[in-house]
């Protein structure tokens, strides 16, 4: 069986409080999806800086642990505003995961 740890359920209540209290319980999906991009972008912008490619000159300074963590909240969020369980959610995907990945190695 797959297990994922309670704290998830926990982690997305908290989550669904704090949007409630920051005044943006009520965001659609599209600017929630939209905002969850921006700091995918983000992301990718403080690995470029972390990893020193070339193209690279902006002078704007981020941290990718800040970013992965806004990513995750995005995520969070965006599965509280279309109603979805995340535990169950990851429970039913990696079943089908699992599945997938024993049939191809059978």
């Amino acid at each position: 069986p797959v297990r994922i740890p309670p704290a998830l359920d926990a982690f997305q209540s908290y989550f669904a409080e704090v949007a409630t209290e920051r005044g943006y319980a009520g965001e659609s999906l599209r600017d929630c999806l939209l905002l969850a991009l921006e700091e995918m972008g983000e992301l990718a912008h403080a690995i470029r800086k972390q990893e020193k490619m070339v193209r690279d000159h902006a002078d704007r300074s981020h941290e990718v642990e800040h970013e992965i963590a806004d990513v995750v909240l995005y995520l969070v969020h965006l599965a509280n505003i279309a109603g979805i369980d995340l535990k169950q959610a990851l429970i039913d995907k990696e079943v089908m995961n699992r599945e997938r990945f024993l049939g191809k190695n059978r």
